[in-house]
């Protein structure tokens, strides 16, 4: 016998809410899947509760979808649900994670608290996802916070932070963004040059030339993409010096990094 497999996006065009809380239920992971990702979109807050419940699915891309339309339904109810998932070693992956740190950010003010305090946890997925949702509200509170972060040891976590210090924008953070130009990861040496980019500051230009003289090649290549997205005619010079040096190593891409920038 076959068993019968609700129609979830009947149930979106119809904005059957009842039908979608139902379909989180279903034995079928991909129905429960897009039920879970469709509530978000209506933004029917009688879903808060049931989309907190599937918060802890057997299923990563429910619990991602849950997540997802608690940020869009937006409710100050899910804030410590959200945080509480975040704790879920379940949930360590970017995709969930990524989706944690979206919906906290999207639910905005009534988060900040719970989201300074979650800065401080000893597990590295709560504070990256605290990171991602103080960025995404742009609250300078999370800036002494933040800052500590371009030292922590898991690289994943100082892309974050760097990220969100270039998006906060705010100038204390110069000098800690400076120092983490010499960042053993590209990943974080790649974010910290955007941040610094993003900011328009004196200090950030010289720290973004002097970026073009690190030892390995490939550790050039954002400082040469930023300068020249920046366009301050002070870095022509740097930017040509590094160009005549580059065919004795070889690295092309690097070249052609500084050949897009003088342009």
């Amino acid at each position: 016998m076959r068993l019968f497999k609700p129609d979830v996006e009947k149930m979106l065009e119809k904005k059957d809410v009842p039908g979608l809380i139902k379909a989180l239920s279903s034995k079928d992971k991909e129905v429960r899947c897009r039920a879970a990702y469709v509530l978000g979109r209506i933004g029917d807050q009688v879903a808060i509760e049931p989309l907190i419940v599937a918060l802890r699915d057997s299923d990563g891309s429910v619990r991602a979808g849950a997540a997802q339309s608690l940020g869009e339904i937006g409710d100050p109810r899910a804030v410590k649900p959200l945080i509480a998932a975040s704790r879920d070693p379940m949930n360590s992956t970017r995709e969930i994670a990524g989706s944690v740190g979206y919906a906290l950010g999207a639910i905005g003010a009534p988060a900040v608290e719970s989201l300074l305090i979650a800065m401080c946890d000893s597990d590295t997925n709560v504070r990256w996802c605290a990171s991602k949702a103080l960025e995404e509200i742009d609250d300078p509170r999370a800036v002494p916070l933040l800052i500590p972060l371009l030292r922590d040891p898991d690289p994943f976590l100082r892309q974050r932070a760097a990220h969100a210090l270039g998006q906060i924008g705010d100038p204390s953070t110069i000098e800690p963004l400076v120092s983490a130009l010499r960042d053993p990861d590209e990943g974080v040496r790649d974010n910290v040059a955007i941040a610094l980019g993003k900011m328009g500051d004196p200090r950030a230009m010289e720290a973004l030339i002097a970026a073009l003289r690190v030892p390995k090649p490939g550790g050039r290549m954002p400082a040469a993409r930023l300068l020249g997205e920046i366009g301050d005619p002070r870095a022509v010079d740097p930017l040509i010096t590094v160009l005549r040096s580059v065919p004795q190593d070889g690295y092309t891409d690097v070249t052609d990094e500084l050949e897009v920038a003088l342009g």
